[in-house]
Formats: C-alpha cells, structure tokens, sequence
C-alpha cells in the first residue's frame, strides 16, 4: 500500500508544482505514514525531531491537529 501512497504523493506534487512554480520556487508534498496503530511512536519521534529544528507541523499532523 505504500508504494501506492507514494505514487499519489508524486502525482499531487507534480501538479501542484506545474500549477504554482515561479523561478526559483517549489514545492514539496508528502504524505506521512502514520496510523492509528503507530500514532504515539511518530508523535514522539516528530516532537523529538521538532527540538532539533525540524517542521514543527509535522507534530499536529502526527496529533491530527487541523
């Protein structure tokens, strides 16, 4: 099912960068892997990451924040 995830991801990054690319501009889009079963270990591990200067967004993602 991830590779399925993952050709998806490509997909959406591609159109959203043939859409809303200027020079020197682009944008990333990735879909996380977190479940319910694994929520609490990429909860911590994002947090963690987070204190190194890593997106802190990806935290209220892992939480399911909006």
């Amino acid at each position: 099912m991830q590779e399925y995830i993952n050709a998806y991801a490509t997909w959406i990054k591609f159109l959203i960068n043939s859409r809303f690319t200027r020079t020197g501009l682009s944008f990333d889009f990735e879909i996380l892997p977190v479940t319910k079963f694994n929520i609490k270990d990429y909860k911590d591990y994002y947090l963690s990451m987070a204190q190194f200067g890593y997106p802190r967004m990806r935290v209220g993602a892992a939480m399911g924040i909006k």
